[in-house]
This record gives structure tokens, sequence and C-alpha cells, in this order.
């Protein structure tokens, strides 16, 4: 069996004909040209990126399935105010389709053994105030397409999510168990209590970008900037928290956390916020399997070659996770 990536509607001539067309004419409106052939370095079932080098530098053409056209019109919105995140210089706000600005050298190719404390503490205090700065236009990012993960909608999607045998019973042996589905359904009041906890926070809803490690995260004259918006959802700011705890070494877990709440203790006390990062990494995991539902019910079954087990081994880690 070819891999999804192999069967990609992304490969497909005609597409890369229409792709690289629009391409030509949006560097022509900006006065530009290729002055190398278009590459395309990354395909993936649900998107590609297009590698785009001009007479007036590198861009990066980048396509979504319609789910998550999102990405587009949120670079648009963040981007009018930030250098945090990748300049769009032109897009197709109805097809997801976007040219930005090369955003720099990815951290994972400058720290190939791993970050170091100090990088990541700057990393996750620049993303925090990135969050902060964002937080006002949550309402037009869900009204633009951004999906809407705030807390009141988390336990009823992950109960949506256990009750679709397609994601969590696929075939082969990545299925749960019956007994892994009953203790999943078991975990329900922990998850609405961690709701509690963080609404009790009263911070505001912002980007959620629920795919934040080094390979997206860009730095280019001392300025970091995130990539790859296309997990990102609008929900309680600390569950990004979650997906930086798998990449941080345990010696320095705290002062990362520390870092990443310093630009929300304008809101709280530091103590209420260190006290509910437990419930944040909890609901962190519920936005994982989320952004999987989206992308994987979007998906034909050869489409998900590859990719069945995305949903069951996060809800294997919210289990590890919430039981111990």
């Amino acid at each position: 069996m070819r891999s999804a990536e192999e069967t990609s509607r992304w490969t497909e001539p005609s597409w890369r004909d229409e792709a690289e067309r629009w391409i030509r004419e949006r560097l022509s409106d900006l006065g530009l040209h290729p002055v190398a052939a278009i590459e395309q370095p990354h395909v993936r079932p649900w998107g590609t990126a297009l590698h785009v080098r001009t007479n007036g530098g590198t861009l990066w053409f980048k396509a979504n399935i319609a789910p998550l056209a999102y990405e587009a019109p949120l670079l648009d919105l963040v981007g009018a105010g930030s250098a945090s995140v990748p300049r769009l210089v032109a897009g197709d706000l109805t097809r997801g389709w976007m040219l930005t600005e090369d955003a720099g050298t990815k951290l994972s190719d400058v720290y190939r053994e791993g970050l170091p404390r100090a990088i990541w503490c700057e990393l996750l205090g620049a993303y925090a105030q990135l969050q902060v700065d964002a937080a006002p236009a949550a309402g037009r990012l869900v009204a633009a397409g951004v999906p809407d993960r705030r807390l009141p909608t988390l336990v009823e999607g992950l109960r949506r999510v256990l009750g679709n045998d397609r994601l969590v019973r696929p075939g082969g042996d990545v299925a749960l168990t019956d007994d892994e589905l009953e203790r999943a359904h078991e975990v329900v009041p922990a998850i609405e209590n961690a709701v509690d906890v963080l609404a009790g926070l009263e911070l505001p809803d912002s980007l959620q970008h629920d795919d934040l490690h080094p390979w997206n995260v860009c730095i280019r004259d001392g300025t970091y900037s995130f990539i790859d918006w296309g997990d990102a959802c609008i929900s309680q700011p600390l569950l990004s928290f979650t997906v930086p705890l798998a990449h941080i070494a345990s010696a320095d877990t705290d002062a990362a956390r520390d870092a990443y709440l310093e630009p929300w203790t304008r809101f709280r006390q530091r103590d209420d916020l260190v006290a509910a990062v437990g419930a944040a990494r909890l609901l962190g995991h519920v936005t994982g399997i989320l952004k999987w539902e989206l992308i994987s019910t979007s998906l034909g079954d050869d489409e998900r070659a590859g990719y069945e087990d995305a949903i069951t081994r996060r809800v294997r880690s919210l289990l590890e996770l919430a039981c111990g």
C-alpha cells in the first residue's frame, strides 16, 4: 500500500500546475519572479508547503484542506500587529492558500541536541506575550474559521470523539479496547473539574497553537516567529504549555513554566497560575484529540493511512496522565 503522502491530492500534476500558476501571478503582482524551480519539500494528507526562491528572497506557499483553511486569515489578522508570526505576502483566504515570508531558521536546526533552558524560557515568554496581544481578536478569529475550543466545548467534544467508532476503533491493533474506552468515559469528571479550575482563573481566551515545539519556532535577527498554525484553535491560553512539556528536559520544566506564565501575571497571581498548570495540561490533551478529530473526519480512509492511531494514541496519553 502506498503512503497517504504518495496518494495525496497535493502531488497531482493538475493541482501542482494550478498552485504554481497562482504563485507566479502573485509574485508578478509584487514585482517578483522565481529564480529557481519551485520545490515541494512538505506533503501531508492535510496540507503541503512549497519553497519559492525569488529575486526578493525566500517565500513559502502553503495549502491546507478546507477545514484548516483558517490558517490564512489567522496570519492576516494576527500578523497585522505582530512580528511573531510569518508575514502574509499574498493569500486566497477562501481557498486557504497563502504565500508568506521566510520566518528564519528553525530552532530544531539551531539546537540539534535539544533547546537550552534559556532558549525555552525566551521563546515561551515571547509566545505567551503573543497570546496576550492576540486575545482581543479571539472573537474575530473564531468568525474567520479558527476552531472554537473554548472551555465550555471541551467535555462535549471529548464525548463526541469517544462515541465515534471510526476514530476510536480504526482497523488493526491501534483500536481502543473496551476497557480503555470505559476508562476514558470515567475520566470525564476529571476533565469537567479541570474546566472549572481554568475557568476560575478568568484569563482571556486566545490563540492556542497546539503544536508548539522546536520544529515550529524560527528565529531571525533575535526575534522568534511561530509557524505552522494549522492545528491552532481559540481556547483557554494555558493549554498551549502541554506540547512543549513533551520536549523540555525535566530539570528545566519549572523555569520554562515560570517564563511562560510571567506575561499572565498581569491577570492573576503567579501562585494561582502555577496551581492551574496541571489542569491545563490535562485539557491540552483534549484539544489535541479534537484537532485530530477535525483532520480525520475530513480525510478518506486512504488519506488517513499511517495516521489511524492519531486519536487513539492521544486518548491513551490522556488516560496515562489522568489515571497515572
